[in-house]
């Protein structure tokens, strides 16, 4: 009767044998409970924990592909800015324009920045979600 009532709280597992024990008494049976629920409890704890860090370090990647990207993006406007202007200096067709190597170049570099934060962001890699499913209780 003891461990049927055991096996009750535990949800169908019987406490007794996931402590690998049988034919405990009451209170042995008791004990082997709440060491159940200390250890689950700790399990909590631990993931808790580990998942702060995992979002701590997903902050610390975001910006930075931020500086990056924006850095990189910056470099390209600039030399486009810069190849536009010894362009009209020299008085050459604005239609030649984007076939400049340094304008080619410097659009390319504003695309990979927008690649680096867009990526950092999430906006072109699918990402996993805030927090994973909750651990089941064994109904302790």
């Amino acid at each position: 009767m003891r461990r049927a009532i055991i096996s009750q709280h535990l949800m169908g597992l019987q406490a007794c044998d996931l402590c690998g024990l049988t034919g405990l008494p009451h209170a042995t049976a008791q004990a082997c409970v709440v060491a159940l629920r200390q250890e689950r409890d700790r399990l909590r704890e631990e993931l808790a924990e580990s998942d702060r860090r995992a979002r701590g370090e997903g902050l610390g990647l975001r910006q930075v592909s931020d500086v990056v990207g924006y850095g990189v993006g910056a470099i390209g406007i600039f030399f486009m800015v810069g190849k536009a202007l010894v362009h009209l200096a020299l008085a050459l067709p604005l239609s030649e324009l984007p076939t400049r190597p340094a304008f080619v170049g410097g659009l390319a570099a504003v695309l990979a920045g927008a690649l680096i934060v867009g990526a950092g962001h999430g906006w072109l890699v699918r990402t996993a979600p805030a927090s994973c499913a909750p651990v089941p209780s064994l109904g302790v």
